[in-house]
């Protein structure tokens, strides 16, 4: 009788001992389950994310080029103050209407010369094999300007139907004039905003 006596007392001693030392493992073993569903939940969130992410590249990559530049002409990367000087130019010859002066003005209220293009700004020519850099998101910023023009009342609408359909953006603040007799031709003056990034 004491053999079984003991043989009980050491299979109770075993199978507390091995509850003791199993509790703590099957706890660590629910905890580590719980993260391994917690990092499924988060793979495939990521894999949502990933098809997402290729969705959108197709589709800037589907954008034709033609259509790329006219965004660029739209919001262009910097001021690019001659270029936007000469496209003032064409819409008033071909408006019929004479430029008499247009002045840039700095966001303080200064007038500004036209300022040429730093080498590697964006805009400029690129070396053959050059790096290309990603493009950075910049906030966009105001280019005020004055513009004095000369012409006829019906060859300012017209102009202004062309800085209307103009590809870069321009905002007409204010519009004074001084009119001539009837016939004759008209001072026109804008104050007017175009923008950059």
């Amino acid at each position: 009788m004491p053999r079984i006596f003991i043989a009980t007392i050491l299979f109770a001693a075993a199978l507390l001992s091995g509850l003791f030392y199993l509790s703590p493992e099957w706890d660590r073993f629910q905890t580590l389950r719980g993260e391994v569903a917690e990092l499924e939940a988060i793979s495939a969130e990521f894999d949502e994310l990933i098809d997402n992410r290729d969705k959108l590249l197709s589709l800037v990559n589907s954008i034709s080029k033609e259509n790329l530049g006219r965004v660029d002409r739209m919001l262009p990367q910097g001021p690019h103050a001659s270029d936007f000087l000469v496209s003032m130019e064409a819409i008033t010859i071909e408006n019929a209407i004479a430029l008499r002066r247009i002045d840039l003005v700095s966001p303080e209220g200064e007038k500004s010369e036209p300022q040429a293009q730093r080498p590697g700004t964006p805009g400029t020519p690129r070396p053959t094999g050059a790096a290309v850099s990603p493009r950075s998101v910049k906030e966009t910023q105001a280019l005020p300007f004055n513009l004095q023009v000369a012409g006829s009342y019906a060859s300012f609408k017209k102009f202004l139907r062309g800085l209307e359909r103009n590809l870069r953006l321009i905002d007409v603040e204010d519009i004074s004039f001084s009119a001539g007799s009837k016939g004759e031709i008209s001072d026109f003056t804008l104050k007017a905003k175009t923008y950059y990034q």
